[in-house]
């Protein structure tokens, strides 16, 4: 029997009883109760030590639970000595079930998830100075290494300075124009008048939308007219400024009101994005979108202009990509580094609490094999629609507002004393929870080290 000892041994060697009792075990279900309550039953040993406790005769069972008991015990005493509420830990075989690195667990499993997991979105939160730009840094190096394009919006400029290591390209919108150019394989007739209803529900004018299409009607007007004199021009937010006055039957009742909203939201969106809106010739977003690029915003100050240039981006590849073929195979990633900013509703319409067309663009995106990854200080408020896509969601760093903890607290599954940990995580420490992986709960770790950049 002394070579028993060993439990790999030990299975191969114990001779079942003559008779098992057709009685359930009692003691035994409340052990396996446990057992998968601490999420054990993968642990190499606890399933070896079970099968001996089901299959044995009287003598070796009752050693075998006597094991698990030990087993348990001792994970009672780490749920006491570390006071992690967020244990059980994953256990290590089903957090490497992928070749995306998320973080280490805090017992340093490494977190993976596939690559492909991206399609389904990804919201990454916390206050500032709390890790959220190293583990950016760390997931698109990351995809860099797979060839796999990341694209982000960077509106503190916190990324300028990674371009080099990222192997991306560093642009700033005071240097580029963008125009409301289609899409390869489409027209202005198919795109622009698709485009009206997104850019009046960013201003907050959804009456109005009838005055817009009007407006876009005389500038796709006028460039055909131009271009019969054999140059080429395109079409920008300006030119749908100033073509609002020519717009028929609009100087009085309710339809002036609307020109009026109009024409004040499209100032706004031009006067708080510089000259990027304004020209007719812009970058060729087919390009941009293909390669590691981070777009600099800072300039853009105002709250229409920063969303419609979220918005224009996300519906230009939504109407690229609608009339392809679903995958779920990773093409690119967007990053939106503020979310609560890029994507939020706009404040004062009456869809204000509700989901906006960004949920059917977000949905039809991930269908396309695009991945994105939302980052927000204030995850309240960013757009319902999006949050309830994010089927990945990581808090590196403690929240401390109600809102923004119930919201992550819903997101996550957690419970009491888990939300009232969210208020205490330590900078670079974070949460997790990825639905649909390997591992559906809560991992609790460290992000991981990226080098400093001189």
């Amino acid at each position: 029997m002394a070579k028993n000892k060993d439990p790999v041994n030990f299975l191969f060697n114990h001779k079942p009883g003559r008779f098992k009792s057709l009685e359930p075990d009692e003691e035994l279900l409340k052990l396996e109760e446990e057992i998968k309550r601490r999420e054990l039953m993968l642990d190499h040993d606890v399933r070896q030590w079970m099968s001996i406790a089901k299959l044995g005769n009287d003598k070796n069972s009752l050693w075998a639970k006597q094991q698990i008991q030990l087993i348990l015990e001792t994970d009672r005493i780490e749920d006491m000595t570390t006071g992690d509420v967020f244990r059980p830990l994953a256990p290590e075989q089903l957090l490497s079930q992928g070749d995306l690195l998320l973080f280490n667990q805090v017992d340093g499993s490494p977190w993976k998830i596939p690559l492909d997991a991206l399609t389904r979105g990804v919201l990454l939160t916390g206050p500032q100075g709390g890790g959220k730009t190293r583990f950016l840094i760390s997931i698109c190096k990351q995809l860099d290494n797979a060839d796999i394009p990341f694209f982000i919006l960077d509106p503190k400029l916190g990324l300028k300075q990674w371009a080099n290591y990222l192997n991306a390209t560093y642009i700033d919108v005071d240097d580029i124009s963008i125009d409301l150019s289609p899409p390869p394989g489409l027209t202005y007739e198919q795109f622009l008048p698709a485009l009206m209803p997104q850019l009046g529900e960013i201003i907050g004018v959804i009456f109005g939308i009838e005055l817009l299409q009007e407006a876009a009607q005389i500038c796709i007007g006028q460039r055909n007219e131009y271009i019969k004199t054999g140059k080429q021009t395109e079409i920008s937010v300006k030119d749908l400024y100033d073509a609002i006055p020519f717009v028929r039957n609009a100087s009085s009742g309710r339809r002036a009101g609307y020109k009026d909203g109009l024409m004040t939201g499209l100032s706004r969106i031009l006067s708080g994005s510089g000259n990027l809106f304004s020209c007719r010739k812009g970058v060729d977003l087919a390009t941009l979108f293909n390669s590691n690029v981070i777009l600099g915003c800072r300039s853009v100050v105002d709250d229409f202009a920063i969303k419609f240039l979220g918005l224009f981006m996300l519906f230009w590849l939504y109407e690229s990509g609608r009339y392809s073929l679903p995958s779920n195979k990773l093409r690119r990633v967007l990053v939106f580094d503020d979310a609560s900013r890029f994507l939020a509703n706009s404040a004062g319409s009456e869809f204000s609490t509700k989901t906006s067309s960004l949920t059917n663009i977000f949905s039809c995106l991930r269908s396309s094999g695009n991945g994105f990854i939302t980052t927000t200080q204030v995850p309240h408020l960013a757009d319902p629609g999006i949050v309830a896509l994010s089927h990945t969601t990581i808090c590196v760093g403690g929240l401390h507002y109600e809102k923004d903890t119930k919201t992550i607290a819903q997101m996550m599954g957690l419970n009491k004393d888990q939300r009232v940990a969210i208020n205490h995580l330590a900078n670079r420490e974070a949460i997790g929870i990825s639905a649909g992986t390997a591992w559906p709960k809560v991992v609790h770790g460290h992000t991981v080290d990226v080098p400093e950049v001189k």
